[in-house]
């Protein structure tokens, strides 16, 4: 090699960056020669099980062995050219997993360190397409369907959970998700005042037979007329008819045939 005229050829170490293997993991290093491979810092990626969550994560070999992991995953699957931890104290962990909520028990996703945030003892790791869902913290609000009993009319209705939590809490029906099933999105209120009640009146008649088939609407608003049929019976006469539910003050019309009073002029 090349060397300054003042360094003898004998005193020169060799600047040529070489190949070998590191004994105590047996990956390739690239060492200068005439260096031990033992010295070097293998940068081969693998996978460790991290000691407080279990979840794993991928480091540079070195970092593995300064953490003192005897074992490691290192297969074909851990990819080269991808992020690595290559110091330590590792970053905090950052696997998507699925915690419930602190304030209503539903599912949320975050990155595993912030379980620890919420107060929380642990979260199940997510597949990948869960983990599109991934919230950052503090949480959102939680915009889950809930059904609760609208105040004024009493009908069920679809809100989000944090809305019920924060103005209906007494309201929210105990699996209301489950039995009325999902809603439109154009339908769910999010915030206040709640969206107009799609649910038909059925409040009955003044007869206490018919429900009401309007919208819904004020307790101070009039059903209006009821003309649906009703069969009513006259209890002086025993008979009875159709007519319409709020006709006025009904009499019997069904024709009857009486004995005729005796004529004055003593006609038969």
């Amino acid at each position: 090699g090349l060397y300054p005229c003042h360094i003898a050829a004998t005193d020169a170490q060799c600047i040529e960056m070489v190949q070998a293997i590191h004994p105590y993991c047996s990956h390739p290093v690239t060492i200068q020669c005439g260096t031990r491979a033992a010295s070097a810092k293998c940068h081969h990626h693998v996978a460790i099980s991290r000691a407080g969550c279990g979840h794993e994560s991928i480091v540079e070999c070195h970092v593995a062995s300064a953490l003192g992991y005897t074992e490691v995953r290192d297969d074909d699957k851990i990819s080269q050219h991808g992020p690595a931890a290559s110091s330590v104290p590792l970053p905090e962990c950052t696997t998507p997993v699925a915690i419930k909520r602190p304030s209503c028990s539903h599912r949320a996703v975050i990155e595993c360190r912030g379980v620890r945030e919420l107060g929380l003892k642990g979260g199940k790791a997510v597949d990948s397409s869960a983990a599109a869902s991934l919230e950052p913290l503090p949480l959102l609000p939680c915009r889950q369907l809930v059904y609760i009993e609208r105040p004024g009319c009493g009908h069920i209705t679809p809100v989000s959970c944090q809305l019920a939590q924060d103005q209906f809490r007494p309201a929210v029906l105990k699996n209301g998700s489950e039995k009325f099933g999902p809603c439109p999105p154009e339908l769910l209120s999010s915030t206040l005042p709640l969206k107009p009640c799609r649910s038909s009146c059925g409040k009955l008649c003044r007869r206490g037979v018919h429900p009401c088939s309007r919208d819904c609407h004020p307790e101070s608003a009039d059903c209006g007329t009821c003309a649906k049929d009703f069969t009513l019976r006259f209890p002086d006469c025993g008979h009875s008819t159709q007519i319409a539910c709020d006709t006025p003050n009904p009499v019997c019309a069904v024709p009857i045939t009486v004995p005729a009073a005796p004529c004055q002029f003593g006609h038969p």
